[in-house]
């Protein structure tokens, strides 16, 4: 019983201080990513200790604290980046809000233009390119395309032009349903029925770790749900939406980046 009694306070602590950490708490572990480069090339998340968990977890319950944070001055460019790849985990609609917030400050010169980068072209572009002829979606992607045709001329003809062309034209939805079908992931989120598929796979995965589990364990668990899913696919060519292995599939393509980041990041560290 008191094992009970124990966990229960812990998992109540450590929500409670997922949803209601302070400004002075959320600067003071956000100092822990100055000059720490480890997010991956593809912008997937580091997920090390219980302490990336809970901040990734703050930051999408408080964006707009966070979107603050982001325009004060004195943070260097991994930390600006860790916020903006870790509101990711926000459900679309709000989502969106905090990409105009970024877009804001991009304008005002609080924040670089290239930090937009982290937003189009890894994972969490997902939800724009899905979503891009909804009418909320389509401005946020416009006023990106005027920061980068504006504020980096240089890059534009060869970098950004035709990436921006393909998404408002609805080629880049196609080819990532193409590419989901195939391999049987699941859709991104619409910005319609503003899912929180994401957000709820990061609470799910912060309390594990508070029964006792590794955040190894975790994502080795869902490395094998992955695997299994890409195998069982592999023999089913043509599922069903009431194919049963689809239930235990990864939440969408970004949990999926995460899960081969993290592949990637234990190979390295092996080397």
């Amino acid at each position: 019983m008191k094992w009970i009694i124990v966990l229960s306070l812990l998992f109540t602590s450590f929500v409670v201080r997922a949803k209601t950490m302070s400004l002075e708490e959320f600067r003071g572990c956000l100092e822990k990513y100055r000059g720490n480069n480890r997010i991956a090339v593809e912008g997937v998340l580091p997920f090390e200790t219980l302490d990336d968990v809970v901040f990734y977890r703050h930051v999408a319950e408080n964006w707009q604290q966070a979107l603050a944070v982001l325009g004060e001055e004195g943070l260097d460019q991994w930390q600006q980046i860790i916020v903006i790849v870790a509101a990711g985990f926000i459900p679309p609609q709000d989502y969106v809000r905090f990409l105009n917030g970024v877009c804001d400050l991009v304008e005002s010169g609080k924040l670089k233009v290239q930090e937009l980068g982290w937003v189009v072209s890894d994972n969490r572009s997902y939800i724009l390119k899905y979503n891009y002829d909804h009418p909320k979606v389509a401005s946020v992607i416009e006023r990106m395309e005027v920061l980068y045709k504006t504020k980096t001329p240089e890059h534009w003809e060869k970098q950004w032009k035709d990436y921006f062309s393909k998404m408002k034209s609805g080629e880049l939805k196609q080819e990532m349903i193409k590419q989901s079908t195939q391999y049987g992931w699941p859709l991104p989120d619409t910005y319609k029925t503003n899912s929180k598929k994401q957000y709820h796979w990061l609470v799910n995965i912060h309390e594990k770790i508070l029964t006792g589990k590794s955040i190894n364990e975790l994502l080795d668990e869902e490395e094998e749900k992955m695997l299994l899913a890409e195998e069982m696919n592999n023999n089913n060519p043509a599922p069903t939406e009431s194919t049963p292995w689809k239930i235990a599939l990864l939440l969408g393509v970004f949990i999926f980046g995460c899960v081969m980041a993290w592949r990637c990041f234990r190979k390295r560290k092996r080397a």
